[in-house]
């Protein structure tokens, strides 16, 4: 379910539906909106609940100046039914955005790419991109409301259920602790949330543990950040712990770096009532560092 060309009335800005096999063979649905050649190439992650068609309208104002979006869903998660609300290891997802990523440098090579992470999905990109290799390959790193710290969370009951299911190995799935209230203050999208068939509403006790494990990873992980980092943050968030993304932002060595805190915006940015100031800075950003990029050279 997309929610871009169908209320925009647009088809021209529409993407391609598309599939990647991962290296252990799980199929990858992703969204793919064709730009113009040696303009910026995006890789979107989505939040825990969310999937790739959440950042269609965004995509499609990127996609208007040219770049192009490779949002892709989760394994588990949006389109990919198989192992839905599951995940054995959190280097699975590492390794999905690893390869996502040599595949948009192969298909794009002449384009500076960067790596849009929102609210979990910021958890991947920055576990991932404490490897040298991958984030050469990246030109700058986006994170938007970023689950570094959490207002949202399980009661202690949920919890030892939780813990007891993990040592069980059983395949019982907790009902995630977030209202489509708290992700926008938007009536539209709350709807849009509330009756959207691909949302993950449950997770299993696998994917609950390798969330600490992320967690833990993200917040080593600030210190071996030097890519330019840009970090936009929905002041009246309360998914997201505003206070706990700033400390974790101060700890990132990189010399290019940018906190912008939109102080009346719920966490969705990309469903903001007025999202132009969120895109407008999130575009120049990235045209900015793309012309710094040896890819445009």
């Amino acid at each position: 379910m997309s929610i871009g060309a169908e209320q925009s009335g647009s088809r021209q800005h529409s993407p391609a539906d598309c599939w990647l096999q991962a290296d252990d063979g799980y199929a990858i649905f992703y969204r793919h909106y064709r730009g113009r050649p040696g303009r910026p190439a995006i890789l979107y992650l989505h939040g825990i609940e969310g999937h790739s068609g959440w950042f269609a309208p965004t995509a499609e104002f990127l996609h208007r100046l040219g770049m192009s979006v490779y949002a892709a869903d989760r394994r588990g998660a949006g389109r990919n039914q198989a192992e839905r609300g599951r995940l054995k290891s959190y280097r699975q997802l590492t390794a999905d955005l690893r390869l996502l990523i040599g595949q948009v440098r192969q298909w794009q090579p002449d384009s500076p790419l960067f790596v849009i992470g929102n609210c979990w999905g910021a958890k991947t990109a920055v576990a991932a991109l404490q490897d040298e290799q991958i984030a050469g390959q990246v030109s700058g790193l986006v994170l938007t409301s970023p689950a570094i710290g959490a207002k949202v969370d399980f009661p202690l009951v949920t919890k030892l259920a939780v813990g007891c299911c993990w040592l069980l190995g059983c395949r019982h799935r907790f009902a995630l602790p977030i209202a489509p209230e708290q992700f926008t203050d938007n009536p539209r999208y709350i709807e849009f949330i509330r009756s959207d068939p691909e949302r993950l509403t449950e997770a299993e006790a696998s994917l609950l543990v390798e969330n600490l494990t992320l967690s833990r990873i993200v917040r080593i992980g600030a210190a071996r950040l030097t890519l330019p980092v840009l970090v936009l943050q929905a002041g009246a968030d309360v998914i997201v712990d505003v206070r706990a993304v700033r400390q974790w932002f101060a700890q990132v060595p990189a010399r290019d770096k940018e906190l912008r805190i939109f102080a009346d915006s719920a966490h969705s940015l990309d469903f903001d009532a007025n999202p132009e100031e969120y895109r407008q800075c999130l575009s120049g950003w990235i045209e900015v560092r793309a012309r710094r990029s040896p890819a445009c050279e």
